[in-house]
């Protein structure tokens, strides 16, 4: 039969298992980053069935592979090696998606139930635009931007390369958030908060260290 042979790991673990035994159920490894020109796929067509015999001799007629199908979405490039074998190869560095039928990869990562024990913690390649809560001890860094639409409480941390938009509050001792670029929110209580160049408060600072 024809299938797909996947270059890169689909599976979401459970968690990481360090040395004394536990789980960390926050590495999850939910998002899967690729690089641009990185083989993420190959497509085996299928192959003709020879005909057999049985014990007495008779011919037993023979029964062809089944194909199997995968689109290349955005981001996704196609190249026949030859007649048995397709490759996919990524465009750009980003996040790998899957839907069953097709695969593409994003260089922005939308997290419209937030971040917890679903996701784990979140390491992404690209953008990452935050909808949903973040649960207190969880992490996302993002080699681009990170935008979360809510309030970052107590116990969280968020590192961006670029920038970082929070259009609420930052808030907690031990809440750190750290931008590349420019930092935004409308306001920060007794979190440390880091820019590479600015920060930028709607609102008002109180008991927090910006640097």
């Amino acid at each position: 039969d024809g299938r797909i042979e996947w270059q890169v790991n689909l599976e979401h673990g459970v968690g990481l298992e360090p040395p004394d035994g536990r789980i960390d159920v926050r590495e999850r490894k939910f998002v899967i980053n690729v690089k641009a020109g990185q083989e993420v796929a190959r497509l085996k067509m299928p192959q003709k069935g020879l005909p057999g015999r049985d014990v007495k001799g008779q011919v037993l007629p023979a029964v062809d592979g089944v194909s199997v199908q995968l689109a290349a979405g955005n981001n996704i490039r196609q190249i026949q090696t030859d007649s048995a074998e397709t490759l996919y190869i990524a465009t750009i560095d980003g996040a790998l998606h899957y839907n069953g039928r097709t695969v593409s990869v994003s260089r922005i990562l939308v997290l419209t139930d937030g971040v917890n024990y679903q996701t784990g913690n979140i390491d992404f390649d690209g953008d990452v635009i935050i909808h949903g809560p973040i649960t207190s001890g969880f992490a996302v860094q993002a080699e681009g931007d990170v935008f979360v639409a809510g309030t970052v409480d107590d116990g969280i941390k968020i590192i961006a390369q670029g920038d970082v938009t929070v259009s609420r509050s930052i808030s907690g001792k031990r809440t750190v958030v750290k931008a590349g670029k420019t930092l935004r929110a409308q306001i920060v209580n007794e979190a440390l908060v880091m820019a590479g160049q600015k920060i930028l408060l709607g609102n008002y600072a109180h008991h927090a260290k910006l640097r």
